[in-house]
């Protein structure tokens, strides 16, 4: 692959005498690991302080986008980790606490997680039971540094033509 992983699959033949020739009888898939991840919320806005993109890796991804309310903070989290062997994926809204403290909390839903902002990167603190959007052996918990946003080059325009 691309990310320097093998991936293995299977075809097994059988020999048919009648006909001199092998067939195939069955065929085991590559196995199909995703490589690149996609951003559910990238096209929201963006005009919030607090609102970008934080990474480690391709594959580790808290993304915080502007809130229906002043108050509030879209995100999107999306983690690997251990090779792949603890995975975890949440989307939803956080109320804003402070300046730099963010939490969500849903009535029904055990699971409260908190967002803790500095100037480069957000902090991840599962205060209870996440356990279901997430492997048992990992937790939300971590810290990822805030990507920098590519701003595209503004397109000069051409000055008109003499004649």
């Amino acid at each position: 692959n691309a990310d320097g992983t093998s991936s293995e699959g299977k075809d097994v033949y059988l020999l048919n005498g009648d006909a001199r020739e092998f067939m195939l009888i069955m065929t085991e898939a590559l196995e199909d690991k995703v490589t690149e991840l996609t951003n559910p919320i990238d096209t929201l806005q963006r005009k919030h302080k607090l609102s970008a993109d934080y990474t480690t890796g391709k594959m580790n991804l808290v993304s915080i986008r502007d809130g229906r309310k002043a108050d509030r903070l879209s995100f999107f989290i999306h983690f690997e980790k251990n090779d792949g062997e603890c995975t975890g994926e949440l989307k939803g809204e956080a109320i804003i606490k402070s300046a730099t403290l963010a939490e969500y909390r849903v009535s029904g839903d055990p699971c409260v997680l908190q967002f803790r902002f500095t100037a480069g990167s957000v902090t991840l603190n599962e205060q209870e039971g996440c356990g279901s959007r997430r492997g048992l052996r990992c937790s939300f918990n971590g810290s990822y540094p805030r990507k920098k946003e590519v701003k595209p080059k503004p397109v000069k325009a051409k000055p008109p033509v003499k004649k």
